[in-house]
């Protein structure tokens, strides 16, 4: 039977059949791929290309072209050459030099759809904003309206597609963007714009790196690379900023600020990590640096720069979304100006300078922002500086509220914030220094707070140039200032509660080479070698000042009268334009409430030491002069309390040969004015007065010595006087001509007076108001002096 079957298998008829069928399977393969190889190469190209181009204005109304379309059926290959989308305007909206793209027969085995390529050769893309703020294509995102929106089934849960790219490219790809809508177009293009991912994923537990390269026309560069993964969501990486222009954003939103920013550059880098957790989107941020170089901004009305930063440097900063902390290691500030001032109606130019410009759309934009503040309350972030320097910047403020204008610069300028915190109850440290109008120097040093404002600081104070304030003098005062400099040492504390702020200030206060002229009457009123104020304490809520010496050091000072009787002094303080109180009711109510705002004052002790007062008399002719010298003395206890008496010790010279003594008690701070004051002097040469015995008794004075015992008592402006006035040897010389000398005979009066060694004791009592406008104090002991002779 074997041999049969097998003789049957190879019979002739078998083999022409089984020829025949090999044959005809080999001529259907090759009528197939024949097929597959016409439809891949000729007919699919031209089947995408004409249903692209014919079903996209249905879609979108819109008119692509494409150039040619390319399939390569063998190695799964798609390439479209030449992608032009018009707008409805005809300016093309987007654009494609090549697009490539490579299937995988692996997909079969992963059960994913896995492509080897996929790149984006020249893409371009142009986004343009018209005169109403919406985009060309607006038409496209909001459609038609006809169709209904899908109803999301909540409980069904969405699976990510199983997707495998093992190269998706962009390369110099280009973004126009335009946006008309503004008052300044605005127009940027920016390329070359690069993209790479490798072995991108949406499988489970896959991440593939990635890298993104932007070069923007004006030189900034941005570097982005890192591993990214979609399922779960994540990426880590690394983001490089280089030389950022930022006058290609001012440019953006010029017409919403007032400031030009002419320069600046950003630069920066940091490593990051992001996941989608259960609780929300996790970002942190490591290796924090940024730095802003050459930045220039200046407003639009001026030439020059008002604000110059030639480097900031933020570094080693780390950024914690889930936990909302922010810690940074140090922000520097390295040279730099700013030159700015205040107006005439009082307000800052710098806070202006960055107020936005009051726009309709800005205003909404800020009602939209103070809104939602006053309806979500945020959590509290934490944030960190470890330290915040400023080196060698210079500042520039003028006043212009003054006549004239009030310039003061700050220099060299040196700031050191160390252990900065936004915990309330923190505290860090601050040490600053700079240099004030060229000579003057200030030093800082302590603890500071931000979040319940306080400062506890040590102040250093030298040298501060006097004359660079004269301007704020000015307007309430004839007083000019030629020389002299401050400084004070010492120590400020500040905390703002809730009822009020707390301030005090402890130190000494010196005030040397000081030199005050006045503006009006002309010539020089007072100088000192020096002023200290000893173991300063004042305090203001509630307020106090407390000094407990006060030395005055060669004190030189100048009284003069004007032929109209008005004294330098007086006019040192202009007058006014405030209505005069009409009546002694209306004086008393005045000083009532003056009262209730007084300042509690006290001095332990005021110094004198070796002062001088010059006095000239211009009323009277020839004028006359007089010399107070060699001054010193102290003044113990005064307060601003009622009840409170100081005692005065003063002992001088009159003209450099006649001894003066003034003791007694004063309190010139309180509210009352008080005094009783014992004046002596003795051995005074006569002939001195000439010019007043020839103004009110018509007659020189040819010789002779006056002592003088005087008290003075002044309560509530009420002045009475007790003098005693021992005249020795005192003889009338020539007559002098005037018109308010009296017409008696003085001659024989004062020969009347003397006893028999020549000696004159007269008993001269004095009283007046301090208040009446007519009450002067030559005149009234003149006055006086003429009863006694008349007498």
């Amino acid at each position: 039977m074997t041999e049969e079957k097998q003789t049957n298998s190879n019979s002739p008829l078998n083999r022409l059949f089984g020829d025949r069928l090999s044959r005809s399977w080999r001529l259907w393969g090759l009528i197939l791929l024949l097929t597959y190889t016409l439809l891949g190469f000729f007919a699919a190209p031209y089947i995408i290309k004409s249903q692209l181009v014919a079903k996209t204005p249905e879609l979108i109304d819109r008119q692509l072209d494409i150039k040619d379309v390319k399939l390569n059926p063998f190695a799964l290959s798609l390439t479209i050459e030449g992608i032009s989308l018009a707008d409805l305007d005809a300016v093309e909206l987007f654009g494609l030099d090549r697009l490539y793209v490579n299937f995988e027969t692996s997909s079969l085995f992963r059960w994913a759809w896995t492509f080897s390529e996929i790149s984006f050769s020249q893409p371009t893309f142009n986004l343009r904003i018209d005169e109403s703020g919406a985009p060309s294509f607006i038409d496209i995102i909001e459609g038609d309206g006809s169709a209904e929106p899908e109803v999301a089934d909540s409980n069904a849960e969405e699976e990510m597609p199983r997707l495998v790219i093992q190269l998706f490219e962009v390369t110099n790809g280009q973004f126009i963007f335009e946006d008309r809508s503004i008052a300044t177009p605005y127009n940027q293009t920016v390329d070359p714009l690069s993209f790479k991912l490798v072995d991108f994923s949406t499988l489970p537990e896959r991440e593939g790196p990635y890298g993104i390269n932007l070069e923007l026309p004006d030189g900034g560069k941005i570097h982005w690379e890192g591993e990214v993964s979609v399922n779960p969501i994540r990426s880590e990486g690394k983001l490089k900023l280089d030389a950022l222009p930022l006058t290609t954003a001012w440019r953006y939103v010029q017409d919403q600020v007032r400031f030009s920013l002419d320069s600046g550059f950003l630069s920066g880098a940091f490593d990051y990590d992001f996941r989608m957790g259960n609780s929300g989107p996790e970002f942190t941020a490591n290796g924090l640096k940024v730095g802003l170089n050459s930045i220039e901004i200046r407003d639009k009305t001026h030439n020059e720069n008002d604000i110059e930063f030639p480097k900031i440097t933020i570094s080693g900063g780390k950024f914690s979304l889930h936990q909302q902390t922010v810690h940074i290691d140090e922000v520097s500030i390295e040279g730099g100006k700013l030159d700015t001032f205040m107006n005439e109606d009082g307000s800052l130019h710098l806070e202006q300078l960055f107020a936005p410009v009051e726009t309709v759309a800005v205003a909404e934009t800020q009602q939209s922002v103070q809104d939602q503040d006053a309806s979500t309350e945020e959590a509290l972030w934490s944030f960190e500086l470890d330290r915040a320097l400023v080196k060698a910047f210079n500042v520039r403020f003028v006043d212009r509220t003054t006549q004239p204008d009030a310039e003061i610069r700050l220099d060299d300028i040196s700031i050191a914030l160390t252990s900065i915190t936004n915990q309330p109850d923190a505290r860090f440290g601050l040490d600053a220094s700079l240099t004030l109008n060229d000579t003057g120097f200030l030093k800082i040093s302590g603890d500071v707070a931000a979040m319940e404002p306080m400062a506890d600081l040590s102040l250093d104070v030298a040298t501060v140039p006097l004359k660079d304030f004269q301007a704020y003098l000015n307007q309430d005062t004839n007083i000019e200032i030629i020389d002299g400099n401050a400084s004070l040492k010492g120590k400020l504390f500040y905390k703002e509660s809730e009822k009020d702020s707390n301030i005090k200030l402890t130190g000494k206060l010196d005030i040397a080479d000081f030199i005050s002229e006045n503006r009006w009457a002309g010539g020089r009123v007072a100088s000192w070698r020096g002023l200290t104020l000893d173991d300063i304490d004042l305090k203001l809520g509630p307020d106090q000042l407390d000094i407990k010496k006060v030395t005055l050091d060669r004190l030189r000072a100048r009284v003069s009268i004007h032929k109209n009787g008005a004294i330098n002094l007086d006019s040192l303080v202009k007058v006014s334009d405030a209505p005069l109180v009409s009546d002694a009711s209306d004086a008393s109510h005045a000083v009532a409430e003056e009262g209730a705002d007084s300042f509690p004052m006290t001095i332990g002790v005021v110094q004198l030491k070796n002062a001088a007062v010059s006095f000239i008399d211009n009323t009277v002719a020839p004028r006359f002069t007089s010399r107070l010298s060699k001054l010193q003395g102290t003044i113990k206890g005064l307060s601003s309390e009622n009840l409170a008496r100081a005692d005065v010790d003063i002992s001088g010279q009159v003209d450099d040969y006649a001894k003066l003594l003034v003791t007694g008690q004063i309190n010139p701070l309180s509210e009352n004015l008080y005094s009783d004051i014992k004046l002596t002097f003795s051995d005074y040469d006569m002939a001195s007065l000439t010019p007043y015995t020839g103004h009110y008794i018509g007659r020189a004075i040819d010789k002779g010595r006056i002592s003088l015992d005087l008290n003075y008592r002044v309560s509530e402006n009420d002045l009475k006087g007790e003098n005693k006035v021992l005249l020795d040897q005192f003889n009338l010389g020539q007559s002098v001509e005037s018109e308010e000398a009296i017409k008696l005979p003085v001659g024989l009066a004062v020969a009347m007076l003397k006893d028999a060694k020549g000696v004159i004791d007269i008993d001269l009592p004095v009283e007046g108001n301090l208040d009446d406008p007519k009450f002067r104090m030559s005149g009234m002991i003149f006055g006086a002096l003429r009863n006694v002779i008349t007498k």
